[in-house]
């Protein structure tokens, strides 16, 4: 028991991370989708978003460290002599609220630290996502927002159990409250004063010199210039960041009943006709806090509804701007049912390993979200970066042209391809068809290409994959009398 009271703010510092990492691994795979990117697994997720965080704020951390120490005039002089012989170290050992209010106290440049924090945040979301610059800032604006919403809802609810404890067990609020008096900081919001200038520097310079190893006197402010002086931080006072972890979440406890209870009071009021409907039991749930459940799933019900239509919004503005893609979920094709080829072969012809054949179908899908939309039209140019004049092919042969949705594994679209592909011959007889499927880069992205061929004679190739592009290790064009 010694050893968890000496080491609680590290302790509840633990349990706010094994809480708070998950959900916010949660959000940021939804902010990769709703950006349009592959989702990374729950595991990389889970690593990308402490590396993230701690990131940001040693980036913000030595950024502010550094204003602090080179803009020594914009505090008074009484408090240059210490900030010049601080260390990082000592730096680092000042609650958080303090080089807050240190590096806020720097005027025209307060800000700087927030943006370099967030830019080197985003570096990190680049390198462990893989994406680009730009999507990457997108994703953690987005994950930081989400984050916002999400831990100032969990805030409520942690606000509104304590509520409904303090009405429930009285006893035992009262042993909180004394525990509660041990790490409070600072009067509770209701009884705070305005506190002038001179008296909040005084205080921070005496918060600066118990840091920094500084045991010169320092003057206290006067009270009576003042009202109530800025106490320094004692032994059982924040220190380092865990106790202000400690602090600020017993202050959030202590005031959890004062900021619920008159909304409390006033939903009692205007919904107490329809709380008399049920039997007492519920009635009294309900008077201690329980139309806050009843809210909190209307909130969720609205968030859904919202959520469902904000998607069908967005899909029909995007299907409004590519109206010439067509867009086809991947599906079964029965080659058999082609039937023959309507043309005749021209003076070039394509071959596959020397075998002569004609193009029955060709399949392209977008490779990965980087690349634009695809249509129709776009399958001959495609076909010439395969092969050189194959596109006059593609024009002459009259093959089946399909775009199938966006395939993200350059390894799983020959399996999609070929699994969705009906050869009438049976799997280990020899066949007239081979089927080919790999990826090409027409331009500044990548495209998946499955082709479908029909050969003048019988041969057991049936499936080729193209790796790294290299079709021209297969197909070749030959000239014919």
């Amino acid at each position: 028991m010694e050893f968890l009271a000496s080491h609680s703010g590290w302790i509840l510092l633990a349990c706010t991370a094994l809480i708070l990492i998950p959900i916010s691994a949660f959000i940021l795979r939804n902010a990769c989708g709703i950006c349009g990117q592959d989702l990374p697994t729950f595991r990389k997720a889970m690593v990308v978003v402490p590396a993230t965080t701690l990131a940001a704020f040693f980036a913000w951390d030595f950024v502010g460290y550094g204003m602090v120490h080179f803009s020594q005039e914009a505090f008074p002089r009484p408090m240059r002599p210490t900030i010049a012989a601080m260390g990082y170290t000592n730096w680092f050992a000042l609650p958080l609220s303090v080089r807050y209010q240190l590096v806020d106290a720097i005027p025209m440049v307060s800000k700087t630290p927030y943006i370099f924090a967030f830019c080197v945040a985003g570096m990190f979301t680049v390198g462990g996502l893989t994406v680009p610059f730009r999507i990457g800032i997108m994703v953690l604006a987005l994950q930081w927002i989400m984050n916002l919403i999400v831990f100032a809802t969990l805030n409520f609810l942690v606000m509104f159990v304590f509520h409904l404890a303090v009405r429930q067990f009285p006893e035992q609020t009262k042993q909180l409250e004394a525990q509660i008096a041990r790490f409070q900081r600072q009067p509770s919001r209701q009884a705070k004063e305005k506190v002038s200038a001179e008296a909040h520097m005084a205080g921070l310079h005496q918060t600066l010199q118990t840091h920094a190893g500084n045991t010169d006197p320092v003057a206290p402010p006067n009270p009576d210039a003042t009202g109530h002086a800025m106490e320094a931080p004692s032994d059982e006072g924040v220190q380092g960041l865990p106790r202000t972890v400690m602090a600020s979440s017993m202050e959030y406890l202590a005031n959890a009943n004062e900021l619920v209870h008159p909304y409390l009071e006033k939903m009692n009021d205007q919904l107490k006709p329809i709380a008399a409907i049920f039997p007492e039991r519920i009635r009294n749930f309900l008077e201690r806090g329980g139309w806050w459940l009843f809210i909190c799933l209307a909130m969720v019900i609205i968030s859904r509804w919202m959520l469902s239509v904000g998607a069908l919004v967005r899909k029909k503005l995007k299907s409004g701007k590519t109206a010439r893609k067509v867009d086809r979920k991947v599906g079964k094709l029965d080659l058999a049912a082609l039937g023959p080829c309507i043309s005749k072969p021209g003076r070039i012809i394509l071959c596959v390993k020397g075998i002569p054949c004609r193009i029955r179908a060709f399949v392209i899908s977008p490779a990965g979200n980087d690349s634009g939309e695809l249509h129709i039209d776009m399958a001959e140019t495609i076909a010439d970066y395969i092969k050189p004049g194959m596109g006059n092919l593609v024009d002459c042969d009259y093959p089946l042209l399909e775009v199938w949705n966006r395939q993200f594994s350059s390894s799983g679209f020959p399996y999609t391809f070929f699994s969705n592909m009906i050869v009438p011959e049976k799997k280990g007889k020899q066949s007239p068809w081979i089927l080919l499927a790999g990826t090409v880069t027409p331009g500044q992205f990548k495209v998946h290409v499955g082709i479908a061929l029909e050969c003048s004679e019988l041969s057991s190739l049936a499936k080729i994959t193209i790796k790294d592009e290299q079709w021209l290790d297969v197909l070749s064009l030959k000239e014919v009398a």
